[in-house]
């Protein structure tokens, strides 16, 4: 079953800082995913990690946790792309 949700719907009213990270060898989701959730809100930004899949803090641990850590402590991790 496939939903079909409008981006508005779960976008507006969104304000706070987002981080979205991808894992480049992900078959769950296609890499643009998460780019696609990057650009539709307004303060997100998206880290793409080479070497992970759809478990990325399992495949690389000190990239991912790191940078949620920095993100907490409001900074964007250095290879995080905003969209917008």
């Amino acid at each position: 079953m496939k939903l079909d949700v409008p981006w508005a719907r779960v976008t507006d009213g969104v304000t706070m800082p987002l981080l979205t990270t991808h894992g480049r060898k992900d078959r769950n989701a296609p890499c643009g995913a998460g780019r696609d959730w990057a650009s539709q809100l307004r303060s997100a930004g998206l880290l793409t990690l080479d070497n992970t899949a759809h478990q990325r803090w399992v495949d690389d641990p000190a990239t991912v946790l790191g940078a949620i850590d920095g993100f907490l402590d409001g900074q964007w991790p250095k290879d995080a792309v905003a969209l917008h």
